[in-house]
């Protein structure tokens, strides 16, 4: 399963965090408890643009793929790590930009996100 295999390889990733969202019971908890999707895919958004500002200002998303693996508490925090690459360059130039989200109590992988932009 792809989803499987990105938390496997972001559990083993050790590098910084570049963007830490403390997580509110009044922006981003729903009623039932749960952290709103659409709030965890508006940090991952963030976190991309935060990373790679030209992307987000130059190019359009082309596709975003997101696989959520476990909720957070108010009060925790989410500790997300963002890297781009290239995936082609001709002649439909792409960039792919992976990130994974832990939750910062107990460094728990929760989140994987890969989202393609178009040049």
């Amino acid at each position: 399963d792809l989803g499987a295999a990105d938390r496997r390889a972001a559990a083993q990733d050790q590098d910084p965090p570049h963007m830490s969202i403390d997580i509110e019971a009044a922006c981003h908890i729903n009623g039932v408890g749960l952290v709103y999707f659409a709030a965890l895919h508006d940090m991952i958004a963030r976190s991309e643009s935060n990373t790679v500002p030209e992307l987000a200002l130059a190019c359009g998303i082309r596709n975003r793929r997101v696989h959520y693996f476990g909720n957070l508490d108010a009060g925790d925090r989410l500790d997300i790590t963002t890297r781009a690459s290239a995936q082609a360059l001709y002649p439909n130039a792409a960039v792919v930009v992976r990130s994974h989200a832990r939750r910062a109590s107990d460094g728990a992988v929760i989140v994987v996100a890969e989202s393609i932009y178009q040049l």
